[in-house]
C-alpha cells in the first residue's frame, strides 16, 4: 500500500471511531472495556489493511473484526475462569508414583532435625511429620 493510500486508510479509520465505540459499548455494556476493544481492534484493522479491499464496505469489514475479537476475548477469558474455578480432583497415584512417595519419605527420614524442620518450613513436605520430635 502507497504511503497516501495508507494515510487515506488511517484517516478513514480515524473518522471510524466514533461509531466504532458505539459497537463496542452495545458488545461490552462497560466503558473501560469498550475502549480498550475499540484500541485493539484498531491495530488490528490497521495491521490488516492490506486484505481490505477498496469499493467494498469498509464498515462491515471493521465491523466483522471487532465482532471476532470480542467473540475470541469472551472465549479466552471463559476458558481461563473454567479452569481458575474448576474443583481439584484428587486421583490415586499409581504403584510407581507411590513408591517414589515412600523411598523420598524413607530419604526424609534419614535427615537430620534440622534440615527436616527446614523443609517443613520451606513447604516441601506441608504435611510431614517429624517422628523423632
Amino acid at each position: 500500500m502507497s504511503e497516501l493510500a495508507m494515510r487515506e486508510f488511517r484517516d478513514h479509520l480515524t473518522g471510524f471511531l466514533p461509531k466504532m465505540r458505539v459497537w463496542a459499548l452495545g458488545l461490552t455494556q462497560n466503558r473501560e472495556a469498550a475502549e480498550d476493544l475499540v484500541q485493539d481492534v484498531a491495530v488490528k484493522v490497521l495491521l490488516a489493511n492490506e486484505s481490505f479491499v477498496p469499493g467494498t464496505n469498509f464498515s462491515a469489514w471493521v465491523h466483522k473484526i471487532m465482532i471476532n475479537h470480542f467473540i475470541s476475548s469472551v472465549r479466552n477469558k471463559r476458558e481461563h475462569n473454567d479452569l481458575d474455578q474448576a474443583p481439584e480432583i484428587s486421583v490415586s497415584a499409581s504403584q510407581e508414583e507411590r513408591a517414589g512417595i515412600r523411598e523420598l519419605n524413607v530419604a526424609y527420614q534419614r535427615l537430620p532435625k534440622e534440615q527436616t524442620r527446614e523443609c517443613r518450613v520451606l513447604g516441601y513436605f506441608p504435611a510431614a511429620r517429624d517422628v523423632r520430635s
